[in-house]
């Protein structure tokens, strides 16, 4: 009896078609890094244009912030709160910077699905996050600090923090997402409560 397989009949690799996610698992289960690391953890893939669009949005913060110190020690008489085209340049900024924390927070999610031990992602995220948390608390002490009737008690990286945990598995809800998310930009223009006015 003939033991040799034809090659028609052997079976196909499974890695040819496993998806991206899987090949993905794969890779984390087997892989163990040189310098010390948990083994079974690999760093998740970088893209280049998200990095350069972080990149991009911190050089125009420091920028901003920059222009908006040279005012206020009256290097310079621009009018930053009230001419329309610095106002417009902080909001895209600001725009840009919940966009990309939004891209982060679904492709870490995607990252997650593909791990097979959920305790790690879990316990990456809340990492994250308490750095994420950590810097708003410093923002608030260091305005608190320096400018106590006008303090920073929550601004971007506030509203970061809080975001990360509601919107934790938006991602996985599709067209969902957004529609809840354009219901939600609509409550905020319509309802108003003077409870989230600024103090100054």
């Amino acid at each position: 009896m003939n033991t040799k397989r034809s090659r028609s009949s052997r079976p196909k690799s499974s890695t040819r078609a496993k998806p991206l996610a899987a090949a993905v698992r794969t890779n984390r289960r087997l892989a163990k890094r040189e310098d010390g690391a948990r083994p079974g953890v690999v760093d998740a893939p970088r893209l280049d244009i998200v990095d350069a669009a972080r990149g991009v949005a911190i050089a125009m913060m420091i920028a901003y912030h920059f222009c908006f110190d040279l005012t206020y020690y009256g290097w310079t008489q621009w009018a930053m709160l009230d001419d329309g085209r610095w106002v417009a340049w902080r909001t895209a900024i600001v725009a840009s910077f919940l966009v990309l924390a939004g891209v982060s927070l679904a492709l870490r999610d995607a990252r997650e699905q593909a791990m097979e031990d959920r305790r790690n992602a879990t316990n990456a995220f809340v990492r994250r996050w308490l750095q994420v948390a950590a810097a708003a608390l410093i923002v608030t002490a260091g305005s608190a600090l320096l400018f106590p009737a006008t303090f920073i008690y929550f601004g971007v990286l506030h509203f970061v923090a809080v975001a990360l945990w509601i919107c934790r598995r938006a991602p996985r809800l599709g067209a969902w997402a957004v529609a809840l998310g354009v219901v939600a930009i609509a409550l905020g223009v319509l309802i108003h409560a003077t409870a989230f006015d600024p103090r100054w």
